[in-house]
């Protein structure tokens, strides 16, 4: 069972509830990934990180996956990669969750962040 955000509750730019401002902006650059601006806005325009810090925020079940998956993103050197190779990485991952495979940290954190 998870926990939503208290009805009113919105999700703001701006200092995290629960994210280090590092884990901020490496989630940011992760969704921006899957869902890149096109035409339309992306997920950094639409607001995700700050809706994902605020859900996660009242959500103990997932702050250890989060905060562990995102360390694990930073030592792997995700930041540095080459965008093809981060794309790569995150399309792995998403088949990974889409076939329902959640055996490692990296497809039970992208199975929640997607």
């Amino acid at each position: 069972q998870h926990e939503h955000p208290k009805p009113g509750a919105q999700a703001e730019a701006g200092k995290p509830r629960f994210f280090t401002a590092a884990e901020m902006s490496l989630l940011a650059l992760v969704v921006d990934h899957i869902i890149p601006k096109t035409e339309t806005p992306g997920a950094v325009e639409a607001g995700v990180p700050a809706y994902i810090d605020l859900v996660v925020s009242t959500n103990r079940g997932h702050q250890q996956l989060y905060r562990e998956g995102l360390a694990r993103w930073e030592r792997e050197g995700f930041r540095t990669m080459a965008v093809a190779e981060r794309q790569k990485k995150l399309e792995a991952l998403c088949e990974a969750a889409d076939a329902g495979r959640l055996n490692t940290w990296g497809e039970r954190l992208f199975r929640v962040l997607k």
